[in-house]
């Protein structure tokens, strides 16, 4: 087993390892409020008018090869705790990225003795865990929730096992098949662990049993998905594929993830061939090893079934956290092949020498890291920017199926998504899941009847310029806005009648012509708006509440007779 040297981890890890959180915490900050993706067909599944679902057929249930039971209860705790806020669920990938690195540092605190690697080593390990490359996990938490707990169930089980805790080691296991399918490649990394950790060959030969039973199960019950391409059969797209999986982290062009890969993978080989002349280092080397199976072994899976997207569909950002590990543990199998070939290791002279190249290495592939998710965090932040139009979309029941297909759903196709809509958006308002609960909660509901309302005086100005129709009565609102007291927090538009059809949201967007013109100060004076108007509905215009009361702000939209752009 591990020498674990001490039952803790020293304070000066945790400075290491905040600059790396940091990065992860503003991209969760970016998420905005509104889940994405599979996450709305994953929590609608298990939400009845009666509360949460009694059935565990709803619970187990998957559209896709993966089980996703563990998403599907944070999913329905985030929902229960925060309404469903994304963020919520970024505080739960989060914290399981958090509680994983920890466990790997307490398993590398043997290696990480020599004052060279006491802040170096955590910082390239949190760098590592927390990889803005996986910028899909962290500004799509829902994807983070299911990605970053399998690696956890599988992180944890490598623990118990170095920790010769063979039965937790299974369990934890175990319990990563029902997080996602990722963690199938726990059980081959756990046979080798077992092997290089000295189990006794019963227990090895009982983990192997239980592998195939595993498999069998899971193949027995496994479909390719209508929308996915059939099984990869040809063995050199497979291989360059997974090379590209590996090589992804730090690189967002095929050829050069192909190159990078492919180094990674020698660099391993030849250190299990040094390694295999010297068992005295076999448990040391156990953990790191069993990493790098499991990342290889989810190379292979995703090259199997995702090989036929291409080879650009390897650099997913989603997989980011799988590679990540892979380079983690070549770099811990490499300080301590260097701290291990001298007679005296703990010698002091050569210390920066021997370690220098490692952490060097490190550090570069980290920048790489670094310089290839630029473009990928820059696309997030401008999808995520649109976010609050979503919601008022949603909110107002004025869909802008186009909208919502790019900025919620976009794996849906538009008529798929508006059947969700018809069937799901019920549901969410019975629980109050954002944006219906009080996201909007200063703004007056659909149909509310406002008073009459002046002009808009010196405190308060501003504009309705323009209505483009999006749908049938469905209109998507522009003006600008601006107040020299109170912040505006809510616009509403109204018909002629002054019945609420539909909200806006202010600083949407920069009016750099008002700031020209007009002398207002506040460059992101404009707002965007949805409204869903009735056949009767003749114009529109814009209402916003102040202390006072309600002032109107100056023009009027006039609308087609026949509910279509005006």
């Amino acid at each position: 087993m591990i020498p674990f040297r001490s039952t803790h981890l020293p304070f000066r890890y945790f400075g290491a390892i905040v600059p790396p959180a940091l990065g992860s915490i503003y991209l969760i900050r970016q998420a905005d409020t509104l889940p994405d993706n599979d996450y709305w067909e994953y929590l609608t599944s298990v939400l009845t008018p009666n509360g949460l679902s009694h059935s565990a057929s709803d619970w187990f249930s998957h559209g896709t090869e993966h089980w996703v039971l563990l998403p599907k209860l944070i999913y329905a705790a985030n929902l229960l705790l925060t309404h469903g806020d994304n963020q919520g669920l970024g505080a739960f990938a989060f914290a399981f990225a958090l509680v994983e690195l920890l466990l790997l540092l307490r398993l590398a605190a043997p290696v990480f003795t020599r004052p060279a690697l006491r802040w170096t080593g955590p910082f390239i390990c949190a760098a590592l865990v927390f990889t803005p490359r996986a910028a899909h996990n962290w500004m799509m938490p829902m994807s983070g929730v299911a990605w970053f707990g399998a690696n956890l169930a599988t992180i944890v089980a490598i623990y118990f096992l170095c920790r010769n805790r063979f039965y937790p080691a299974v369990a934890a296991g175990l319990a990563g098949l029902t997080v996602y399918s990722t963690a199938l490649a726990v059980w081959p990394a756990l046979v080798a662990g077992a092997f290089l950790l000295g189990y006794k060959w019963q227990r090895i030969g009982g983990l192997i049993l239980l592998t195939g039973l595993i498999y069998a199960g899971f193949l027995a019950g496994f479909h390719t998905p209508a929308e996915h391409p059939p099984i990869a059969r040809d063995g050199f797209l497979i291989g360059r594929y997974g090379l590209i999986f590996i090589g992804g982290l730090a690189a967002d062009r095929t050829g050069a993830a192909l190159a990078i890969g492919l180094v990674g993978l020698i660099a391993s080989i030849l250190l299990y061939g040094h390694f295999s002349r010297r068992r005295a280092l076999w448990p040391l080397c156990a953990p790191w090893v069993m990493l790098q199976v499991y990342a290889l072994g989810n190379a292979g899976m995703a090259a199997l079934a995702r090989a036929g997207f291409g080879l650009e569909q390897a650099l997913s950002s989603r997989y980011a956290s799988l590679p990540a590990l892979f380079w983690l543990g070549l770099f811990i199998l490499a300080l301590i092949a260097l701290q291990h070939r001298h007679r005296h290791p703990e010698a002091s002279r050569s210390e920066i020498a021997s370690a220098g190249p490692v952490i060097g290495c490190a550090l570069g592939l980290i920048a790489c890291t670094v310089y290839a998710s630029l473009p990928l965090i820059s696309h997030f932040i401008a999808r995520n920017k649109n976010k609050p139009l979503a919601m008022i979309s949603l909110y107002t029941g004025a869909y802008d199926l186009p909208l919502l297909a790019d900025t919620v759903t976009p794996l849906l196709a538009q008529p798929q998504l508006a059947g969700l809509m018809k069937r799901e958006l019920p549901l969410l308002k019975r629980f109050r899941h954002v944006p219906f609960d009080d996201t909007f909660a200063t703004c007056p509901p659909m149909g509310a009847v406002l008073p009459p309302a002046p002009i808009n005086d010196a405190k308060v100005r501003g504009f309705i310029d323009q209505a483009d129709g999006v749908a049938p009565l469905v209109y998507r609102v522009r003006g600008w806005a601006n107040a020299d007291e109170d912040p505006i927090r809510c616009i509403v538009l109204v018909n002629r009648d002054r019945i609420v059809r539909g909200i806006a949201v202010p600083g949407l967007e920069p009016r750099p012509d008002v700031v020209r013109h007009l002398g207002v100060t506040d460059p992101n004076s404009g707002w965007i708006g949805y409204a869903r108007c009735q056949p009767g509905d003749l114009s529109l215009t814009a209402q916003v509440p102040t202390a006072t009361g309600w002032r109107r702000l100056n023009g009027s939209i006039a609308l087609a007779s026949t509910g279509g752009a005006p």
